[in-house]
């Protein structure tokens, strides 16, 4: 049974845990630079607003939804990164009395358990998301359907839950993670 296990590693899984690795690392770059621009955007568009509210008596009515919904945007997809680097929130008793060797595998199994908690919340949030669609309310200041806002929900769970999945695996086969 062993050797049918590390065969099967090596000939199915081991190519596929190449390849969401690799995805993996193309989406951490995508979310890192769309965090950079995010944070740019707020920087600027608040330090502009502050001035343009202090000076000229004017403010961009717009501004301030822009940034709330950037500031949740980008607190989700930091979440999203921090699942990647292993910098989430976790409890970590037991991984401080386990043996070396044992340490990976109750890694990627918490990480797999992680991902299923996920999809329960990525199935409230897109349930979330469709019934907002179905209202069809609109953000005023933004011009902008409220449930578009509102994507980043079912989106960055279903990020973390690959992300977790990945994690899971590498950690069961005595895989490095790649962030």
């Amino acid at each position: 049974m062993l050797r049918f296990l590390n065969a099967l590693n090596s000939v199915i899984l081991s190519p596929v845990l190449r390849l969401l690795n690799a995805l993996n690392s193309v989406i951490c770059k995508a979310e890192s630079a769309l965090v950079f621009t995010l944070l740019l955007i707020m920087v600027f568009l608040s330090f502009w607003q502050v001035v343009s509210r202090n000076v000229f008596s004017k403010g961009f009515h717009w501004a301030d939804d822009f940034l709330r919904h950037c500031v949740l945007w980008t607190g989700f997809l930091a979440a999203s990164l921090a699942t990647t680097d292993g910098k989430h929130i976790k409890i970590d008793i037991l991984s401080l009395r386990l043996p070396d060797h044992l340490k990976g595998r109750v890694e990627g199994a918490v990480s797999l358990v992680a991902a299923g908690i996920c999809v329960i919340i990525f199935r409230s949030a897109y349930d979330f998301v469709r019934i907002e669609r179905e209202f069809a309310e609109m953000n005023y200041a933004l011009h902008i359907s409220t449930w578009v806002l509102e994507l980043i929900f079912p989106v960055a769970f279903g990020v973390t839950i690959f992300k977790f999945t990945i994690k899971g695996l590498n950690g069961l086969f005595g895989r490095a993670p790649r962030p």
